[in-house]
């Protein structure tokens, strides 16, 4: 397994290191991003956890600070010129070792000279630096993991969350009904019904498409899920599509206000009956409904037409008074019919408007 290897001293980047460690972590995996002071057990050698496994398929990225060539010992000496120096063994290790050595300058710190190194570090100067700054975290992080890529240091690709999605949830149960629709009996189906056939078939679409955006965004396994979504919501959605078509075109569906208002002049206005009755009505689509003046007593009446003939109930106190069946006259200015009382005795009628 290719691990990456942070090198840094502790008492002068320890902070930028445990940063960029977490950042790592997140993006490569924990058992792949190596820092000291974590991943070293109690009582381990460091010599042989750390060396033995920096190689050429290792990367190293080095954290320099202003001070990183000069920094001094207690009696003086520079660290880089004493063998025993952490982070000159592992620099040479992994240069001699020919691993992917990335200088990482920590709030923009010059990058080293060759004639202040040892000469088996001297190679270090030579190398390409990034920037690792606090203030340009996000733009700095972003251009090391291009590098770390390029080398072949390729990001996690998790498996998060479940394909059962709310979307997709959605999505199923939605494709479930318009398939449903497809084999269903539709011999009393009205325009309305094939309309919301359509309609219903638009929307699981819509939401497969974004069940599936959600999977690829999320990156959860499998996404042949979402993607069987789509497909069949597709082929609903072509398959209310041509039914109603199908049906428009075969004459089966039944619009009553289209009839009404197409075939049908509008009842809306002022009516009087050879009684002398009034009646004020007022159509809706099919619907109709109104008040009667008759005999000084003003009753509520309701009902609908169709095909030029128009039923409408009388009411009094909630109760039905009576029923009118009527005929339109094709110039739409009389109806004519009869009268139906409560015991079911009959009279002949005549309404024209006012």
């Amino acid at each position: 397994m290719r691990r990456i290897f942070i090198c840094y001293r502790r008492n002068e980047s320890e902070h930028a290191a445990g940063a960029l460690g977490r950042d790592l972590r997140a993006r490569y995996g924990p058992e792949r991003v190596f820092r000291d002071k974590e991943d070293i057990a109690g009582g381990e050698s460091w010599k042989r956890k750390v060396l033995s496994e920096i190689d050429r398929d290792a990367a190293l990225l080095v954290l320099v600070t202003r001070d990183w060539a000069e920094c001094r010992d207690d009696q003086g000496r520079r660290r880089l010129e004493r063998d025993d120096d952490p982070i000159r063994m592992e620099l040479a290790d992994g240069l001699r070792d020919r691993a992917t050595v990335i200088p990482l300058l920590v709030e923009a710190a010059p990058m080293p000279r060759a004639d202040q190194l040892p000469e088996d570090l001297r190679e270090f100067a030579e190398l390409n630096a990034l920037q690792l700054r606090d203030g340009d975290w996000a733009h700095d992080l972003s251009k090391l993991y291009a590098t770390l890529e390029a080398a072949g240091f390729k990001p996690l690709v998790p498996s998060v969350g479940s394909p059962w999605s709310a979307s997709f949830i959605s999505t199923c149960v939605m494709a479930a009904l318009t398939a449903t629709a497809v084999v269903a009996d539709r011999s009393d189906w009205d325009g309305e019904t094939y309309s919301s056939f359509v309609i219903l078939g638009v929307i699981a679409l819509i939401v497969s498409i974004v069940a599936l955006r959600d999977h690829k965004r999320r990156n959860v396994r499998p996404t042949w899920l979402a993607k069987a979504a789509v497909t069949l919501c597709s082929l609903t959605l072509i398959a209310a599509i041509g039914i109603q078509a199908e049906a428009e075109e075969l004459g089966l569906i039944d619009d009553d206000e289209i009839q009404a208002s197409e075939l049908v002049p509008s009842l809306s206005g002022a009516w009087l009956d050879q009684f002398g009755s009034q009646f004020t009505l007022s159509q809706n689509g099919p619907s109709v409904s109104g008040q009667v003046l008759t005999g000084g007593e003003l009753l509520s009446c309701s009902g609908a037409v169709s095909a030029g003939q128009l039923g409408l109930t009388l009411w009094r106190n909630g109760f039905a008074a009576g029923e009118f069946q009527l005929a339109l006259s094709p110039d739409g200015q009389a109806l004519s019919g009869q009268f139906f009382g409560p015991q079911r005795e009959h009279m002949e009628v005549a309404l024209r408007r006012r």
